[in-house]
């Protein structure tokens, strides 16, 4: 059985990097002891700002640290496993080593931008192109809050070309940075 849970995730940041976190919870009733995330990625994909080895410390019973990497992709990634090496010392001072389970990282493309058009230019550009018409059904969401969530979800990924009314809500066009 081990002594901590291991919690990761990141976020896409608005210059295109990522914040990257591992957390740490000591889930025993003692504290551990030096504790140390060493991180492991692609090195020809990312560059990572600071240090590759954080020094969490001492993390007491019932308590939980993060460590935080930031990395800047090098091209465009999707679906590329970021991985982690945990190794601590319980308070009998044995050791442990436990493998992260690896955290995928989607749909970063750091050099595709967002070209401002009016909606007449997208629809001439969309006929040379693919396009996809989709629909999802939000009932009870109201427009502003559903654009919100879209802005945030999508904001590294799509970009909004134009929005008109329809009867019953708003219709968006969005554009997709190819991958």
């Amino acid at each position: 059985m081990t002594d901590i849970e291991i919690k990761r995730g990141y976020e896409v940041l608005p210059n295109n990097n990522i914040r990257f976190g591992i957390r740490i919870t000591n889930i025993s009733e003692l504290a551990i002891f030096d504790v140390e995330i060493i991180l492991d990625f692609p090195e020809s994909l990312f560059k990572l700002e600071g240090e590759r080895l954080q020094k969490i410390g001492v993390i007491p019973s019932a308590s939980a640290r993060t460590a935080e990497f930031i990395l800047k992709p090098l091209g465009c990634v999707h679906k590329i496993n970021i991985e982690a090496l945990i190794t601590y010392r319980d308070a009998k001072s044995k050791k442990y080593r436990i493998d992260m389970h690896p955290k995928e990282v989607h749909c970063v493309c750091p050099f595709l931008k967002g070209k401002k058009m009016s909606r007449s230019e997208f629809l001439e550009l969309s006929v040379s192109g693919h396009s996809a018409e989709m629909g999802l059904n939000f009932k009870g969401v109201t427009v502003e809050r559903l654009a919100s969530f879209l802005v945030q979800t999508c904001k590294s990924r799509h970009y909004k070309v134009d929005d008109f009314s329809i009867d019953s809500g708003k219709m968006l066009y969005l554009g997709q940075c190819p991958i």
